[in-house]
């Protein structure tokens, strides 16, 4: 269930949520982004804890299966792209300094993290 909630989450954010920063414009952007981040950042931050906490407990009690260690890994991965390359994105676009092409690159940066937590998705199947 919690990967199915961040796999629904992340396909919204490509397809909605951050292509709709490109057509909000100047200061309007800025105060719909901060209260973006304030709104979404709890249900994210709850979704990607209980995702590794759950990873690590699997692992924990009955011993790492290929599909947990390549999950595992792909979880690393996407936390790693979003604190490395979407947070600062997302700074620039909260203190004013974010125009159009900062709305593509989070869509374009997006994507890695999206096909990630799709594999994890499906890894979680076998």
């Amino acid at each position: 269930m919690v990967d199915f909630g961040l796999l629904v989450l992340l396909y919204l954010v490509q397809s909605i949520i951050y292509p709709s920063f490109a057509v909000v414009e100047g200061t309007r952007r800025e105060s719909w982004h901060r209260i973006y981040l304030k709104r979404m950042t709890p249900f994210v931050g709850l979704l990607m804890c209980a995702q590794a906490g759950i990873l690590s407990l699997q692992l924990l009690s009955d011993g790492a299966t290929w599909t947990e260690v390549v999950s595992i890994a792909l979880v690393a991965v996407c936390w790693y792209l979003s604190f490395r390359v979407s947070m600062p994105l997302h700074r620039l676009v909260a203190n004013g300094e974010g125009d159009c092409d900062i709305c593509r690159r989070l869509v374009l940066t997006n994507r890695p993290r999206l096909w990630g937590w799709s594999l994890v998705f499906l890894l979680g199947w076998i």
